[in-house]
């Protein structure tokens, strides 16, 4: 698996992205997701900044999945913002996976949060790996496509997305996009023969819960208990 990745998602809707954008950080240990939609169910669901940071806070480098829905703009910025500026007494969430999806609706063309700047131009410093999701590419700002290590281009036939794609991919995987069915991609730059590989470091094997030991019965007849001796006849 890869670290440090920062990997765009694009197609229409029904295409298959957040199928794919899931697949993409299921298997990594610790992993926040933003969840506008409501189409995630791995993990813990959060609905404000302070869920969040009671949740994580004491599971810093353990595993863990946090879904954040229902958070209002500020909430959903903070927790962007404690991925590469940490807190007062803590230092940056380490090793994280995080994935935007519909991250067009935190940006736009023009505008940008400054947290969610930091974390495109910076992430990699502080050992953070990111999806965004977008139907549009064009819908994002440009620090997000600019720095993405790979683009997954799913189906796309708006003309002006495509051109906006042909700008890093080159215009025939542009052209190759546009035919593209369900749950099909083109992957730029990897090998087109391969599906993308997961982001993130590993996850780690948790050794095995201990198997119970039955419960013992106690008292007479109990499950291991010897028999009594016999008494002798007289």
């Amino acid at each position: 698996m890869r670290e440090n990745v920062i990997t765009v998602v694009v197609g229409k809707k029904g295409s298959g992205k957040t199928t794919l954008a899931r697949d993409l950080v299921l298997a990594a240990p610790r992993r926040i997701i933003m969840d506008p939609m409501w189409e995630h169910t791995d993990g813990v669901i959060v609905t404000s900044f302070a869920g969040f940071e009671a949740y994580v806070r004491p599971l810093r480098r353990a595993r863990y999945a946090v879904i954040c829905r229902f958070m209002d703009d500020d909430d959903r910025d903070a927790v962007v913002d404690l991925l590469t500026d940490g807190e007062p007494n803590n230092a940056p969430l380490p090793s994280v996976v995080v994935l935007l999806d519909e991250v067009d609706r935190m940006c736009s063309p023009s505008t940008i949060p400054e947290g969610l700047r930091r974390l495109v131009n910076y992430g990699r410093h502080f050992n953070v790996s990111l999806v965004a999701v977008a139907r549009r590419p064009r819908q994002m700002h440009r620090d997000v496509t600019a720095n993405a290590d790979r683009i997954c281009i799913g189906q796309t036939q708006e003309p002006r997305d495509l051109d906006y794609l042909a700008e890093f991919i080159g215009q025939e995987l542009a052209d190759r996009a546009a035919g593209l069915g369900e749950h099909e991609f083109v992957v730029w730059p990897d090998d087109l023969e391969r599906p993308p590989a997961p982001v993130g470091p590993p996850a780690v094997e948790l050794p095995p819960e201990p198997t119970p030991e039955p419960a013992v019965p106690s008292g007479e007849g109990a499950l291991g208990t010897p028999d009594p001796e016999p008494t002798p006849s007289e």
